[in-house]
């Protein structure tokens, strides 16, 4: 998922900057991805950043102090996780300058395994995700993705999931952002069970339920979660799944 994310985000961005937070094998693994880009400039492991890890908005201050003490500010930053990839170009829009912030919302669509798609499940190293998995939910998830910096805002170290730096304002763009956070049933299954555990987020897993049958209908192990037929979103509404219509842009 990495580096089709990377490969994604180097048609549009000139310098990537990459904080990873795996260890052992997948931190090897994922250096060497983002030493094959050559748009990845710089790329550190948690534990260098000086802030306390597990890392929370500390990890997008960092990164962007990295950029300021390389480039000085007036840049278009995109704040991207490695499962994300663009659905479209943002440049066009970025370069109309119709919007009345300095923050840019994106339209964040999540894709899920869906039983139609249960021979591409195992899909092999190469294969494009975009291409195996089809199925998102609606509506999608407005989410601040791009901002202008000035130099004048900086991030809460210590909060969590602002992803655009303290006292920026935002508008929307319906500009496409798709999420592949769910690559297999499997890997659902243990998210779900382990922001249960945690009790974080486990709203947005409540999907992982006992229900008429539309995802993955066989036992994912504990407690006999299956997929559901609709989402429930944080305020407890139901979503809409369907099968991918959206413009894929090549």
């Amino acid at each position: 998922m990495l580096a089709e994310a990377l490969r994604n985000h180097a048609r549009f961005c000139q310098t990537i900057f990459v904080l990873d937070g795996t260890t052992g094998d997948g931190q090897r693994t994922s250096q060497a991805i983002c030493e094959s880009v050559p748009q990845v400039l710089e790329y550190w492991q948690d534990h260098e950043t000086g802030y306390t890890v597990p890392l929370r908005d500390g990890a997008r201050q960092f990164l962007l102090d990295r950029a300021r003490e390389r480039f000085g500010c007036a840049w278009w930053y995109a704040i991207l996780h490695g499962d994300e990839i663009w659905g479209e170009d943002p440049r066009p829009y970025l370069e109309r300058g119709t919007f009345n912030h300095n923050a840019v919302m994106v339209d964040l669509y999540h894709f899920f395994p869906h039983t139609s798609d249960r021979h591409t499940w195992r899909y092999a190293q190469g294969d494009s995700i975009e291409d195996v998995c089809t199925w998102y939910m609606l509506p999608p998830i407005p989410e601040n993705r791009l901002f202008w910096d000035s130099g004048a805002h900086a991030y809460e170290v210590g909060r969590h999931s602002l992803t655009i730096p303290v006292g920026l304002e935002s508008s929307p763009s319906h500009l496409v952002v798709k999420q592949y956070n769910y690559r297999t049933p499997e890997q659902a299954h243990r998210r779900a069970v382990h922001r249960r555990r945690a009790m974080w987020q486990s709203n947005h897993y409540e999907h992982l339920l006992e229900g008429p049958a539309g995802f993955f209908v066989e036992s994912l192990g504990e407690g006999g979660l299956k997929w559901g037929w609709s989402v429930p979103t944080g305020g407890g509404q139901p979503t809409n799944i369907v099968c991918n219509p959206l413009p894929t842009w090549r």
